[in-house]
């Protein structure tokens, strides 16, 4: 999949994915939760970064965030886990005007931990509807660029390398039907986010434990400081 400089995301949502509810199997204790690492820091996180493709870096997050600089919480209807993410906006300044962009990748990783003995059909999940709610300023906006690579990494229990092909959930060295990317756009002239703007997407996981069928559902909120 070509990722151009002057490619502009076409599709833009505010609503909310529907995943599944956790059970099946018999219902015992088998539950699956979404992580940075696959023991230790941090649990109830993902990994986090805005890719730049044509500099092959992440500055215009700062760097990838791992949880280290989160904050976590859960919350309901649906029932999920949450994880607070701060970028600054003078990382994002930074980055355009050394290598200016029309739009950056937006980039998630991480590890599924499960309950159970075994795990089996593990299968990351960030759909077209993934975006929760966006505030943004000068024109800069959350879109659905499409689904991006193959099925590599968006079947793989550890999603966590952050490299040029493999980046995070996504396996961008094929085609494929993959999880959806989802980008952050820049208005005309130097559109950029600016501080106390913010935007939320949904993402999760589903496995088969032990027998059962769970899912976890995650919201990652990032607030632009």
């Amino acid at each position: 999949m070509a990722i151009g400089r002057d490619t502009i995301p076409i599709h833009m949502i505010n609503t909310y994915t529907q995943f599944p509810a956790s059970g099946g199997g018999g219902g015992g204790s088998a539950a699956i939760t979404l992580a940075t690492t696959s023991s230790g820091n941090y649990n109830n996180a993902v990994k986090f970064a805005f890719f730049d493709a044509n500099a092959n870096n992440y500055d215009y997050s700062g760097g990838i965030e791992d949880g280290s600089n989160s904050t976590l919480g859960t919350a309901s209807g649906p029932t999920r886990t949450t994880q607070t993410i701060d970028i600054r906006a003078a990382s994002i300044s930074s980055a355009f005007s050394a290598n200016a962009q029309s739009f950056v990748r937006i980039i998630v990783g991480g590890y599924i931990r499960h309950t159970g003995s075994s795990i089996s059909s593990p299968q990351w999940v960030l759909d077209s509807s993934a975006i929760i709610s966006q505030s943004l300023s000068n024109g800069a906006s959350v879109g659905v660029f499409g689904q991006a690579g193959s099925t590599g990494n968006s079947s793989s229990v550890d999603a966590t390398t952050f490299s040029n092909a493999n980046q995070g959930i996504y396996d961008f060295s094929g085609s494929g039907s993959g999880p959806h990317l989802l980008v952050l756009g820049f208005g005309s002239g130097t559109g950029l986010p600016a501080a106390s703007d913010s935007f939320t997407i949904r993402m999760g996981a589903s496995a088969t434990v032990d027998g059962s069928s769970v899912s976890a559902i995650h919201d990652i909120i990032v607030n632009i400081s």
